[in-house]
């Protein structure tokens, strides 16, 4: 059996959504294999909402007999906590540089990840075309203060620092709310409503979505 050309295509499209899926079972499944029926799992209330949640239900409906609790905690705790062993797998955000400086965990990229800046209607108005940021510096701007590379991006471009906050899923409530212009993941913010992305000439920072474990309890 062969797929049509318009199959094809459609494969093409949700081939990288299949891959994500199956590198999320084969994780979990790693470590059901190595004796545990109670997973733990650590990511951020962002992570969790825009990717991780559809593939944990699928998961359940899988495997009805597993346990998974979730923990919401920034990156450092939750490596910290994967090195401990108190937390099983951690999905989170992250510089590519990030967590390659550890060498006792296991890290598994599942996706590349772009950041954009977004506004509410109510803040700016959606523009149809690209602009630089010298032209928006004078705006209101949200941060994450645990990020410190989207914070040296701030600084370097002297952003208005204008409000800042301990998460990027706070970033997205307070865009939503009007009161300024975030930096935020462009795949997860995409997808909310009562936002839009400002399209930037420069180039913005990048990131990655990844899995971790620890790398002597599960190989």
């Amino acid at each position: 059996m062969t797929l049509t050309p318009e199959g094809e295509k459609l494969y093409a499209y949700i081939k990288p959504i299949i891959l994500q899926l199956d590198e999320t079972k084969n994780m979990m499944s790693e470590i059901i294999n190595n004796g545990k029926t109670n997973i733990r799992i650590g990511t951020s209330i962002t992570v969790l909402r825009s990717f991780l949640i559809e593939y944990i239900k699928k998961y359940t409906e899988e495997h009805p007999n597993v346990h998974i609790s979730i923990e919401d905690n920034t990156n450092n705790n939750l490596i910290t906590k994967i090195k401990e062993g108190s937390v099983d797998i951690a999905v989170i955000i992250s510089n590519p540089n990030y967590t390659n400086k550890y060498t006792d965990i296991k890290r598994y990229k599942i996706k590349d990840l772009n950041y954009a800046f977004f506004s509410s209607k109510k803040y700016l108005e959606k523009l149809n075309h690209s602009i630089y940021i010298e032209e928006i510096k004078d705006k209101n701007f949200i941060t994450n203060r645990n990020t410190t590379e989207l914070n040296k991006f701030h600084k370097k471009h002297e952003l208005n620092n204008f409000l800042s906050v301990a998460s990027n899923s706070l970033i997205i409530d307070f865009i939503k709310q009007g009161v300024g212009i975030g930096l935020v993941i462009k795949e997860f913010a995409s997808k909310i409503d009562g936002i839009h992305e400002i399209k930037i000439k420069e180039e913005l920072p990048k990131a990655e979505l990844v899995a971790i474990t620890n790398g002597n309890k599960y190989h």
